[in-house]
């Protein structure tokens, strides 16, 4: 293995692991790397620095080791480094990371390891990045890096044109994901049969949702069916499919339709439909019920989340919202019904990316949540606080 350490957790690696990396005489390559001392404040080191975390990001990801001296490559001593905050050396390196890359690498995380000499080591662990080409921007350095077995190396035109319409071809995949399901949607082949009328679809979409070698267990999606539930309902019961595993809401008990479901799927990917929340009528007119829609979609996110967090489903995340069957669809809001009426029979609401987990719903919805109200003539949602959070 290339990385012996890329098999255990950031929090559980010790000192005991540096020193067999050092009798087991690890080299330095691809995924691996070691630096006797942690970069400095000066602009050549930061650039240094960026460059070594960008061609792991641009590569197959893995781990800058700080603390272990090492001689052509090989890893001879665990000498640590003296430091009066640590976690004050974990932010600037974190801070150089975030200004220093564009775009930004989701997920990088930085662990400390104190050793019985009282010195530390620190590890940057950088993932394999699905957004990239990641370049390094700091100081207007502007360079592309990848790396290899003899290290970090400057990428060239072709491997920078491959590198590009790789990444284009995965989003694309993720775009298609969302077609392709919402044609079957739209046709009724459904894993449950829907009652029919206008609908709202939700999907939650990993980046690498074509990647063959990412197939969740039906078992670990069982253990998470607290948290999948159909959006703005609770469920009449779940299963197991061939697809993963499926919730559904009935319309009532004598009837075979339902009003929702949420299918999670073996990829990672997460689809709710409800036809419920669109049946609502006033003075002759279908709306979309403003506050109480915002709601469910928050609601629905941080449960989804919360699951594929829990099956260990790597971000970035896409967040798609669309509705079907919605022309003359106003929005109800507090001062009643919306003049703007919606004019197309579907709307396609632009993705919304989730970098890593943590972040609370409210706060990653909020575009998705304005450009509702743009369709229907407003500036923006006006239901969060002046802190970004929802608070209507």
């Amino acid at each position: 293995m290339s990385n012996p350490l890329a098999l255990k957790d950031l929090n559980d690696i010790g000192e005991s692991d540096f020193l067999e990396l050092v009798t087991g005489a690890v080299h330095e390559g691809r995924e691996i790397d070691y630096k006797s001392d942690l970069p400095g404040n000066s602009d050549a080191e930061k650039k240094e620095f960026l460059a070594d975390v960008s061609s792991l990001a641009n590569t197959s990801g893995g781990d800058l080791i700080y603390g272990v001296r090492e001689d052509a490559g090989l890893p001879t001593s665990v000498d640590g480094f003296a430091l009066s905050d640590p976690d004050e050396s974990v932010r600037r390196l974190d801070s150089i990371i975030i200004t220093g890359l564009e775009p930004r690498i989701p997920n990088v995380a930085i662990g400390r390891v104190h050793l019985t000499t009282g010195k530390w080591c620190i590890v940057v662990r950088v993932p394999r990045s699905w957004l990239g080409p990641h370049r390094v921007t700091f100081k207007e350095h502007s360079k592309f890096y990848a790396r290899n077995s003899a290290g970090k190396y400057p990428m060239d035109v072709d491997e920078l044109r491959t590198a590009f319409t790789t990444a284009q071809s995965i989003i694309q995949g993720v775009r298609g994901f969302r077609r392709d399901r919402l044609a079957m949607i739209a046709a009724g082949e459904t894993p449950a049969r829907l009652e029919s009328g206008p609908k709202v679809v939700l999907h939650v979409v990993p980046l690498r949702v074509s990647d063959p070698a990412r197939t969740l267990d039906v078992a670990a999606l069982w253990e998470q069916r607290a948290n999948l539930l159909p959006l703005g309902s609770g469920a009449d019961g779940g299963h197991l499919n061939l697809e993963g595993y499926i919730a559904a809401s009935r319309a009532s008990t004598l009837s075979s339709a339902t009003l929702s479901y949420v299918q999670a799927f073996r990829n990672g990917s997460i689809e709710t439909v409800d036809t419920d929340t669109l049946s609502h009528k006033s003075d002759g007119w279908s709306y979309i019920p403003g506050r109480a829609f915002e709601k469910d979609l928050i609601q629905g996110i941080t449960r989804y989340l919360r699951a594929l967090q829990a099956l260990a489903v790597e971000p970035p995340l896409y967040v798609m919202l669309s509705l079907l069957d919605v022309r003359g669809y106003r929005l109800f809001t507090a001062d009643g019904l919306s003049q703007v009426q919606i004019e197309l029979a579907e709307l396609l609401f632009p993705e919304v990316v989730v970098g890593a987990y943590g972040r609370e719903a409210d706060a990653l919805l909020r575009p998705l949540l304005d450009a509702l109200w743009n369709t229907f003539g407003s500036l923006r949602c006006p239901n969060y606080d002046g802190s970004g959070r929802w608070h209507p």
